[in-house]
């Protein structure tokens, strides 16, 4: 028998995973439920990138949105290997960046040497990203791929995740 859990419940497994995986991070998971639906924002600032996080709480989404037809349609869900319901539908996490993180990433770039600088980005999917950085606040995040990603892990404190709970979702809408 599949277990059902409701907007609340899955905000609080989302929220104890996360901790789990990320520790010492303190994550904001809010619920909103609406005519049609209910959905979870998930926010920090600093610590792991959005790619991580999304990783995690996406497997917590009941549904999904196909572009194509406009539609709304439900998942197939496992928690531990066991099959569930999430009552939620959407769920969208947001990072932010303090001042102080995004002063000690921008000053350990300025540290590397042009050949270097130019090896990271050539390396990077999202290269362009740094070229008008300096007039820019929000440009750190889109910066978390590959060689830059690995760079900023080493230099700037970004965490790698760990978590024993693992939540998955499928598709059954083309099935």
């Amino acid at each position: 028998m599949t277990k059902y859990y409701s907007t609340t419940e899955t905000a609080k497994l989302i929220r104890s995973t996360l901790k789990q995986a990320f520790p010492g991070i303190k994550f904001s998971v809010r619920s909103d439920k609406y005519a049609g639906g209910s959905s979870i924002r998930v926010s920090w600032i600093d610590g792991p990138t959005q790619k991580d996080v999304d990783a995690i709480a996406s497997g917590f989404s009941g549904s999904g949105f196909d572009g194509m037809t406009d539609c709304k349609y439900n998942k197939d869900n496992t928690l531990n290997g066991k099959a569930v319901s999430f009552g939620v539908d959407f769920i969208f996490c947001d990072r932010d960046t303090s001042k102080e993180f995004q002063a000690k990433c921008f000053a350990a770039w300025k540290s590397l040497n042009g050949q270097q600088q130019c090896d990271m980005l050539n390396n990077s999917p999202v290269h362009y990203t740094f070229y008008s950085w300096g007039a820019r606040t929000g440009g750190l995040e889109a910066l978390a791929d590959g060689e830059i990603a690995k760079w900023m892990a080493a230099n700037c404190g970004m965490q790698a995740q760990k978590s024993d709970m693992v939540a998955t979702s499928s598709s059954d809408r083309y099935s």
